[in-house]
């Protein structure tokens, strides 16, 4: 960009449409501008805040976005006091970055506190409140509480029912978070249906190019390849790697994304030489689109490092859990559920070499996080147990 806009409600909306379409780097510039220039009122200056935070989140620096959404948080408050929808706004913001930084009871508490608003102002049948519902009922499934997570769709279900009818996209999307729940409740012939529900509304609405039907044409995908059916998998997964293509452009993180999906089917069917090819284009294309310090890069890096432990290649795995482990401190800092993740695996690395003590370590400070964040019924928290149970001393 050469010239930016001297307007600052042009600047504003040109930071805007560059976040939208992934030009993180020139939608800062336009929000600084227009951040740094001292004539901007206090309401223009919390919506270039906020807009500041969104290239932020887009790269993965959720904490600077928390920052914006914070000071755009004061700002808004001492403009119009505590019961309004903007402040109802910025708390789900909050909310957002909490969650992503893996902060599930902080992000759940600022969640209820913008319920508390939008039924205040709203009553309990509009479409905010769904939201909200919704909102909740994910981090509970990031928590692992699934009966909770299951009961919080079911509200935002039924309000969307009564106020938008049988056949509105935001109601495909809640069928699809139905879906994953039950998936991970071990029930996938009930979650097909609500993924195929989903379909239903989507394929005609939206049409076959739209994001919302490739991200449930992943999921059915996922629930095929835990059944086993691999072959079905790959079928769905195919059509979501169209789909994204098409919508996003064969260089773009929702392709890469969709790679790392088909690899781990290919992983999981003893091809580990597609499976490594795979892998190793979507991170090329996440280095190119998003940097080294980003999420999707350290899930890469994860997913390489084990399938190196596949192939008894050690010393190649440990290089890149390394990798993704310095990535996901840089980003979230220590107490994370990802984190465990890669302390799971280093500690599953050292099990096979027989480094019993360091295995007994990794597998500690896994199971030390992800008693932090989730409840001690979650899959992973009994999974950890399991193997620390199992672990020679």
């Amino acid at each position: 960009m050469e010239k930016l806009p001297d307007d600052h409600l042009l600047s504003l909306s040109f930071a805007k449409v560059m976040a939208a379409f992934g030009f993180v780097n020139d939608a800062l510039a336009c929000a600084t501008k227009c951040l740094d220039s001292p004539d901007v009122d206090e309401e223009l200056k919390a919506d270039v805040l906020n807009t500041f935070a969104n290239p932020h989140f887009e790269k993965g620096n959720f904490s600077n976005a928390l920052v914006c959404h914070n000071k755009s948080l004061a700002i808004t408050i001492g403009r119009v006091g505590e019961t309004h929808q903007d402040v109802a706004q910025s708390f789900n913001n909050i909310a957002n970055a909490n969650c992503m930084l893996g902060h599930l009871d902080t992000a759940l508490q600022f969640y209820n506190k913008s319920l508390d608003i939008v039924q205040t102002l709203y009553g309990g049948k509009h479409n905010t409140v769904a939201d909200a519902y919704n909102n909740i009922g994910n981090v509970y499934m990031k928590k692992g509480n699934t009966d909770e997570a299951l009961q919080f769709y079911h509200k935002c279900l039924t309000i969307q029912l009564e106020v938008k009818g049988n056949n509105h996209p935001e109601l495909a999307d809640v069928y699809d978070n139905i879906g994953k729940v039950l998936s991970g409740q071990g029930d996938p012939h009930q979650a097909l249906e609500y993924h195929n529900k989903s379909l239903a509304i989507n394929l005609p609405t939206l049409g076959e190019d739209h994001p919302s039907v490739g991200s449930t044409y992943n999921s059915i995908a996922n629930i095929y390849s835990d059944l086993g059916f691999l072959e079905k998998a790959l079928e769905y997964h195919a059509k979501s790697l169209d789909n994204k293509m098409h919508t996003f452009g064969d260089n773009s993180p929702q392709v890469a994304s969709t790679y790392n999906n088909v690899a781990t089917v290919y992983s999981d069917k003893g091809d580990t030489a597609k499976a490594m090819e795979l892998y190793q284009r979507s991170l090329a294309i996440q280095l190119d689109t998003l940097g080294e310090s980003h999420p999707d890069v350290s899930a890469s890096c994860n997913n390489i490092a084990n399938l190196h432990i596949e192939r008894q290649e050690m010393d190649k795995a440990f290089d890149y859990y390394n990798k993704a482990l310095a990535i996901r401190v840089q980003i979230y800092g220590e107490n994370h559920p990802d984190m465990a993740d890669t302390y799971f695996n280093m500690g599953l690395d050292h099990e096979t070499m027989k480094d019993y003590d360091t295995a007994h370590r990794c597998m500690s400070k896994a199971l030390e996080i992800q008693r932090s964040i989730l409840s001690e019924e979650h899959p992973e928290v009994q999974r950890t147990l399991r193997v620390i149970k199992s672990m020679p001393k």
